[in-house]
């Protein structure tokens, strides 16, 4: 990670940054972005749901979701980067608990046999810009919006300001 850009992942690796962010009355908002070695974005994901949700369980959706859609489309070799520490360290111990985060974690550790490699990684919050506005993506629908060839100009903006001097 470099002064608040992306980082690249190395060649046949994909990158998953991920985000979330609840919206006080509204519900929650997930974002995943998959980007290739040369910061091209292959896909991005929004979830918009109604409903109240801890921020740290959704920041475990996310991940969730960036993985989920990761194992739809194929990919075999992956980095997953969330802003959220605690979450990424958790599931990097493989943490097991009795609340509800556990059964999201275990949710997500049950997809990593799908992959020959998965890796999670937490990432400074302005390193994680594209992943946070995917998540709050206007206007604010209730429901899944997914994009693959055509992405709204303020993604593609955000995502090539992370290009620069990396």
């Amino acid at each position: 990670m470099v002064d608040g850009r992306w980082s690249r992942p190395s060649g046949g690796v994909w990158k998953i940054n991920v985000d979330a962010g609840v919206k006080e009355g509204m519900g929650v908002g997930l974002g995943a972005v998959c980007r290739d070695g040369d910061g091209r974005v292959a896909w991005a994901v929004s979830v918009q749901a109604e409903g109240i949700c801890c921020v740290q369980m959704a920041e475990a959706e996310a991940i969730l979701l960036g993985l989920k859609e990761a194992r739809r489309v194929g990919m075999r070799s992956v980095i997953v980067e969330s802003d959220c520490l605690n979450v990424v360290a958790d599931l990097k111990e493989r943490k097991k608990g009795r609340s509800n985060i556990f059964l999201i974690y275990k949710e997500i550790l049950s997809l990593v046999p799908f992959f020959d490699s998965v890796i999670f990684n937490y990432t400074r919050r302005d390193c994680n810009k594209l992943a946070h506005l995917v998540a709050h993506a206007t206007p604010w629908t209730i429901g899944r919006r997914f994009w693959l060839d055509v992405l709204p100009l303020s993604f593609v903006n955000v995502a090539e300001h992370d290009l620069i001097n990396i």
